[in-house]
Parts: C-alpha cells; structure tokens; sequence
C-alpha cells in the first residue's frame, strides 16, 4: 500500500507517537527505551492516555487469563 492511504487509526496512532517522539529527540530529549519514551510523551503532555505495560505486568495478565480465548 502506499503510504497514507487506507490505514487505519492505530497507525495514525503510531505515527503521531513517533513524530512527538523524533521532534523530542531533536530537541535534546534521550530516549533510549520504552519507560523514556513514555516519560518524555507523558511529561511533555504529548500522549494523554498513553500506559505502559511492563514485561512483568503482560506476564502476570497472561497467568491468570483464560487459555481458552
């Protein structure tokens, strides 16, 4: 597909996340990982309802979630 046509929202989604996260970049910011780019989108207002799932919080949601699903 080209770019731009026919995408849905969780792609315009990302991009928005990635142009917010290169212009920090450009203005200094270090983003070396996940927990910095929430904390940079975050704290600069960029990404309101943006949540961070950590490795040990997915594994614990997929003890106890059904295996049948």
């Amino acid at each position: 597909m080209e770019a731009g046509h026919g995408k849905g929202a969780p792609d315009g989604i990302g991009a928005v996340i990635k142009r917010a996260a290169d212009g920090a970049v450009l203005h200094g910011e270090d983003i070396v990982n996940a927990v910095s780019m929430y904390d940079t989108l975050t704290k600069k207002g960029i990404a309101t309802n943006l949540f961070l799932i950590m490795d040990d919080q997915f594994e614990e949601q997929e003890k106890t979630a059904t295996k049948d699903l």
